[in-house]
């Protein structure tokens, strides 16, 4: 998908607060990687379905 950030600014914030949670949710999942509980890691895959629902709920979202 191509999002157009220019004709919408609160499409652009959205949009920049998901990287960074993405961002930071991959590199918690690395660090969990290197422990020996392989379960561990579901946190980050349950977190990354977290981040991606609040997104496209927030985009999906009409203003009233």
């Amino acid at each position: 998908m191509i999002y157009d950030v220019g004709s919408d600014p609160r499409l652009g914030k959205i949009l920049k607060i998901t990287a960074i949670a993405l961002f930071v949710e991959s590199i918690l999942g690395i660090i969990l990687l290197f422990l020996n509980n392989k379960y561990l890691n579901l946190i980050t895959i349950a977190l990354g379905s977290l981040t991606i629902l609040i997104f496209s709920l927030l985009i999906n979202q009409k203003n009233e």
